[in-house]
């Protein structure tokens, strides 16, 4: 058997160096090839994905859009119904109180826990007398409790009274004698709950705006007989009706 020489063993590394690089070319050629497939795998698949995406958030957008314009016309409605309500508000309220026209309230009436109806009209027919005017029985429709109980300054328990009657002429009699009442007693327009907070707001905004060194009110917040609110100035006899707290505001920038 023939030994292998120098010359032959270089001979046959040359020839596995040169299959190592030949595996190594076809490899790396494989791998680019592979890397470039499966970038364009992954970029087409990136590209179909983002598409999606977008025909997604476009379908969204548009749906927002569509929400949107609902919650427009619907917001629209909404204060449409608002405003509509604000005014029959309004105006059940100018019913309310035009019905209130024939009645009054009295204060500073004591109450008695065993009393009839009959007593109470007593108690009314009494304070006409008192204040010296002349009211008919046929005058006179009804009166009643109304309202919490309350404790006066000497520890009397009163509750007012509603009296309404059927003579406007004579209703106005009695309110205009009020003044000869016995102290405590007070006569007041029946007003509804709206009149009477806008005319309680008016009066603490006149005190607020009095300065401290003035004693005497130049500016009053009033209802008139008619049940309608005014605010005036004595001073210079200007006055206004009022119908809400902007107008109470306007009058007392303009004075």
């Amino acid at each position: 058997m023939e030994r292998p020489t120098t010359r032959n063993m270089s001979k046959e590394n040359e020839n596995y160096l040169k299959f190592v690089e030949y595996i190594d070319k076809k490899f790396n050629k494989m791998q680019a090839n592979f890397t470039k497939d499966l970038k364009e795998d992954l970029l087409k698949e990136i590209t179909s994905l983002v598409k999606q995406q977008n025909e997604e958030i476009s379908a969204l957008k548009e749906s927002v859009v569509i929400k949107e314009s609902t919650i427009k016309v619907l917001q629209g409605n909404v204060a449409g119904l608002k405003a509509s309500n604000e005014s029959l508000i309004d105006k059940l309220d100018l019913l309310e109180q035009y019905s209130r026209r024939q009645s009054l309230r009295i204060d500073g009436i004591e109450y008695s826990s065993n009393e009839s109806n009959d007593d109470v009209i007593k108690i009314v027919k009494d304070c006409f007398e008192e204040a010296e005017v002349t009211i008919p029985d046929v005058a006179l429709d009804r009166a009643h409790r109304v309202g919490p109980k309350y404790k006066t300054w000497d520890g009397k328990v009163c509750q007012s009274v509603i009296v309404k009657f059927s003579n406007f002429r004579k209703r106005t009699d009695f309110y205009k004698k009020r003044k000869n009442l016995k102290k405590g007693k007070k006569v007041k327009i029946d007003l509804t709950k709206k009149n009477y907070h806008i005319l309680k707001e008016a009066r603490e905004m006149i005190n607020n705006t009095k300065p401290d060194n003035v004693v005497e009110d130049y500016l009053y917040a009033f209802a008139d007989i008619n049940c309608r609110l005014k605010i005036a100035n004595k001073d210079t006899g200007e006055s206004s009706f009022i119908t809400s707290i902007g107008d109470v505001q306007d009058f007392l920038c303009s004075n």
